[in-house]
């Protein structure tokens, strides 16, 4: 059997032209003067391969090689398609559902009756103050929406809290979650269009567990989604990802818009509406989404993904091992210290507020407090009053009594040692980047501080109360937490400057290493 060097069709051994295509065939004995030396031979038989031949002669295997290049999906060599963005915004919109209802079923149960409980207000140590300031802006949020219903009821300090249930539904809290500012507008309605009868109020709770409720939920929907999609390439998961992140925010925007309370108080003949600033309600939730199926999406351990998308996968990692220790933390600190205190005692008597909710509250103001963040207490009114303590700087202001703070100084010793935690914590990335060139490794800590101080401040505005009156006869508010151009700029530099200065101090202790096993081997 011969085959055509042509088509690698198989002839008889008796055939001089190929029965397919008419091309001579090439057989050995008709080529007694062949140049084996410069005559390249077949790698599957060994025979001499003739020239031109594109099939071998004896066994008919082809000479073509077939080259492929290859990909390294690291880098932006996988093609975009565009029929992606149709698929992730079709796939991902019934989990998006999906993860309302998750966020929707974890505010349902987060609404609990509270116990009566009495109180002297008189009794309560200067040096706990603010969680007086904590309850008194929980308790004019809620009160905000019972005035939109129609209940009058005023809380005050020293209050009974018997019988006392929630005015929020799930829907609210659910608003509350994603951190939806809500406006509150009351006018008199016996002489309307005077504008000077109209009073306007705005406000935000500022409870962070609340918060992470809505990325646990998010979370919670984003896998369900990732192990039923199976999404092969690292371009298409940032695709679905803002597809799903696109979806929750809409829905959420949407809710936010059907969500109103109206009422009217014949007595005064006053109008209440209340509602949820939708604009609020859109970005804010867009980015809780981003960040919460970030936590997900990225960890997919058969996709290789580029190089700054691995900096922010690590920058998630670090959020995560710090969030777990400070509210392993804080919970020890709670069950041994805070449940006695009379103060949190009088906190836990709102529907809003249970144990889970105080350790997650106290867990993000050590975590501030730690990367040298201020927490501070801030007013505008008649006259501006703001204090701040610092860890360094101790306390900063004179507007108020000093004693409002002091209770941060009664932990000096738990917060310093949480900042060597979170010191550790650091230098164990740093670890992980020293192995870096130069170049990259700049890049990647520039990305990796620039994505740890974006989760961080999405996370301190989420502790952040406030509460804004604007009203005839007072214009003013409130502001209970951290600030958030503070917060980007302090986070971002100590994990730069820590960071980066801790690759280097790695670096150099890896290269005196070689050189003293150079010098042993020598």
């Amino acid at each position: 059997m011969f085959y055509c060097t042509k088509c690698g069709t198989a002839n008889s051994r008796k055939a001089n032209y190929c029965i397919h295509d008419g091309y001579p065939l090439h057989k050995p004995e008709a080529h007694f003067n062949i140049n084996h030396i410069d005559t390249i031979s077949c790698d599957n038989c060994g025979a001499d391969r003739m020239h031109g031949a594109i099939y071998c002669h004896a066994c008919g295997e082809t000479y073509e090689h077939i080259r492929t290049r290859e990909v390294d999906h690291s880098k932006a060599s996988i093609p975009f398609k565009k029929n992606d963005v149709k698929q992730g915004l079709i796939k991902t919109f019934p989990f998006a559902i999906l993860a309302v209802l998750i966020l929707w079923f974890g505010s349902y149960l987060s609404l609990n009756d509270v116990q009566p409980t009495n109180f002297d207000h008189s009794e309560i140590n200067p040096e706990v103050e603010l969680v007086n300031q904590y309850r008194f802006m929980i308790d004019r949020y809620e009160q905000m929406n019972l005035q939109a219903k129609g209940d009058n009821r005023t809380f005050r300090m020293g209050e009974s809290t018997e019988d006392r249930v929630s005015s929020l539904s799930p829907v609210d809290v659910m608003m509350l979650s994603n951190l939806a500012s809500v406006h509150l507008t009351y006018q008199n309605d016996s002489v309307s269009g005077d504008p000077e009868l109209v009073r306007n109020q705005e406000s935000r709770a500022g409870l962070v567990y609340y918060l992470f409720l809505a990325m646990l939920s998010i979370a919670i929907a984003g896998f369900i989604y990732m192990k039923w999609a199976r999404l092969s390439n690292w371009k298409a998961i940032i695709t679905h990802l803002l597809s799903f992140g696109l979806w929750y925010s809409v829905i959420i925007f949407l809710i936010s818009l059907m969500v109103t309370y109206s009422s009217e108080d014949a007595n005064f003949e006053v109008t209440y509406s209340y509602s949820y600033i939708s604009i609020d309600a859109l970005w804010t939730s867009f980015i809780i989404s981003l960040v919460a199926l970030s936590f997900v999406f990225l960890y997919q351990r058969h996709i290789r993904f580029p190089h700054w998308l691995r900096a922010v996968r690590l920058s998630l990692t670090t959020f995560m091992i710090l969030i777990l220790v400070f509210l392993g933390v804080t919970t020890v600190f709670y069950l041994t210290k805070l449940q006695s205190v009379q103060a949190f005692e009088m906190l836990q008597g709102i529907p809003l507020v249970s144990s889970l909710v105080i350790i997650a509250q106290v867990a993000v103001i050590l975590l501030n407090l730690v990367f040298m963040n201020s927490f501070q207490f801030s007013a505008k009114g008649d006259i501006s009053e703001a204090m701040s303590y610092h860890l360094i700087q101790k306390i900063n202001g004179d507007a108020m009594p000093e004693e409002w703070f002091q209770g941060f100084m009664m932990i000096e010793g738990l917060l310093w040692a949480l900042v060597g935690i979170a010191f550790i914590i650091l230098l164990w990335v740093s670890y992980r980047l020293s192995t870096l060139t130069l170049v990259n490794r700049l890049k990647q800590v520039i990305i990796y501080s620039l994505s740890f101080t974006f989760v961080m401040t999405l996370i301190s505005r989420g502790a952040t109360m406030y509460f804004e009156n604007l009203t005839p006869d007072y214009d003013g508010w409130y502001e209970i937490g951290f600030g958030t151009l503070q917060t980007l700029v302090t986070f971002f530099v100590i994990t730069f400057v820590i960071t980066l200065l801790g690759s280097f101090l790695f670096t150099k202790v890896r290269s005196g290493d070689k050189h003293e096993q150079t010098d042993l081997a020598a």
